[in-house]
């Protein structure tokens, strides 16, 4: 039999012992039920967290913000929004545009998005053509979004896209060509084309009098768009030594890739005073 020290020390033990248990176990549940902290987030300078949007989404922001404009019949915010070279190109002021979405139907009423249409043109992000229609009734109009980068853009109507001068120039063989003038439509372009002969004699453009004078040419894939309007279709063009002369081209554009498919002008069956045969005088405009 153990004597009374000894049942003593062993009392004690135990009782500790039941007491750590005690402590492990309380600590054990406390653990396992506390939630878990969030983790904070740790910006550093210059970081960004960025939402990704895809140009559908895009797409639909422009149609939300130009829809909650007419719906408030907010005139000035949408003349505000309108392109210069629009105001350049037409011929309106600032004032004729008030006018015309004054007359459109649209303001004040409940507007869908008829349809929408993502354009990749050289010189912007995106270009987004947008028809608004008022909802039960037939009133529409067409708006081209300019997009030059995130919340920059700007505004046209009329299927117009923009409108810029002294575009593009180059030389071939000795023959000089600038774009003074380009209009571009999401259904087409004009170009007003400038060629200057700097060869020591008389060059002719078109001298087979063929009706594709100044063919549009993709250097990827060799497609040849001709222009629909041309003042020098069927007929040649002689241009004296140091001389120059003006022309107009049309060219389709109805294709969403056109504008990034096409990228060579070409001045057809160009012969040069003084040398046999012809060549075809090519301009890469990008």
């Amino acid at each position: 039999m153990l004597s009374y020290d000894k049942q003593r020390q062993l009392i004690i033990v135990c009782i500790l012992g039941i007491i750590l248990t005690l402590i492990l176990a309380v600590v054990a549940l406390v653990l396992i039920w506390r939630p878990t902290p969030e983790k904070e987030k740790v910006y550093k300078v210059g970081e960004v967290e960025m939402v990704t949007l895809n140009n559908d989404d895009l797409l639909n922001e422009y149609y939300i913000r130009l829809k909650t404009k007419f719906e408030n019949s907010d005139i000035d915010g949408l003349a505000d929004l309108v392109s210069p070279d629009y105001y350049t190109y037409t011929g309106k002021t600032r004032e004729d545009v008030m006018k015309m979405l004054t007359e459109s139907e649209l303001l004040g009423k409940s507007l869908s998005l008829e349809n929408g249409v993502l354009y990749s043109i050289e010189g912007y992000t995106n270009i987004y053509a947008l028809t608004l229609k008022s909802d039960g009734e037939v009133y529409s109009m067409n708006i081209v979004v300019r997009e030059y980068a995130p919340e920059q853009y700007t505004i046209a109507f009329d299927n117009f896209i923009d409108y810029r001068e002294h575009v593009y120039a180059g030389s071939s063989n000795s023959v000089e060509l600038k774009i003074t003038k380009m209009a571009r439509y999401t259904t087409s372009m004009v170009c007003k084309l400038r060629i200057t002969n700097n060869y020591k004699d008389t060059i002719t453009i078109n001298t087979n009098k063929e009706n594709g004078a100044v063919p549009f040419v993709s250097s990827m894939t060799e497609a040849v768009k001709y222009a629909s309007m041309c003042t020098i279709a069927n007929q040649s063009l002689e241009i004296p030594s140091g001389m120059a002369r003006e022309i107009e081209a049309t060219y389709n554009m109805a294709n969403l890739t056109d504008y990034m498919a096409y990228n060579v002008l070409v001045l057809n069956d160009t012969t040069f005073n003084g040398t046999d045969g012809e060549v075809g005088l090519e301009y890469y405009l990008y």
